[in-house]
């Protein structure tokens, strides 16, 4: 694969302006994402995927959990004033269905309750082109967009045929 051949090159290259990105790869519990927010103020957060936040054990359930997660993270996006952005598989019914909508994710009914926007990605891995809608948007419109994967990391929009407008609104 030309990315994973490049990797150390393209790592070197962009170093600097990935050098304020900060991994971590053990699961948290709410309360350690916040003293982290609170430590490294952080203009936005990424949790890749909130299945693997650690919830109390008195917490039963998958949309008791992901409703615990959803909402603590909404909370302390709106106290901090950050942006955080919670990745969610979809549930297996509409995978295996190829659907996706705004209750495609695990344990969807929480994110979305708890969400200002609700965003998708869908597209098969071996097709470059991807479709990214917006499910869910509290003070704007609803959108889709036609997108092109390519190796260097970045998506592009793909022109609209004349006559056909690829960004509309999703009603």
């Amino acid at each position: 694969d030309e990315v994973m051949s490049k990797y150390k090159e393209l790592y070197d290259f962009h170093k600097e302006q990935l050098s304020h990105i900060i991994m971590q790869s053990i699961s948290p519990t709410i309360s350690q994402i916040q003293e982290k927010i609170k430590q490294l103020q952080p203009k936005c957060v990424v949790i890749d995927y909130i299945d693997l936040v650690e919830v109390p054990y008195n917490k039963r359930g998958e949309y008791e959990k992901l409703n615990y997660i959803s909402h603590s993270l909404s909370n302390i996006a709106v106290n901090e004033d950050i942006i955080i952005i919670q990745i969610s598989q979809v549930s297996r019914d509409y995978s295996r269905n190829q659907i996706m909508d705004l209750y495609a994710a695990k344990g969807s009914g929480a994110i979305e309750n708890a969400s200002g926007k609700v965003i998708g990605i869908t597209g098969d891995s071996e097709n470059s082109k991807k479709k990214v809608t917006m499910f869910k948007n509290s003070d704007g419109d609803l959108f889709e967009v036609d997108l092109e994967w390519n190796p260097s990391f970045r998506l592009i929009k793909i022109k609209p045929e004349v006559g056909y407008n690829r960004i509309k609104a999703v009603k």
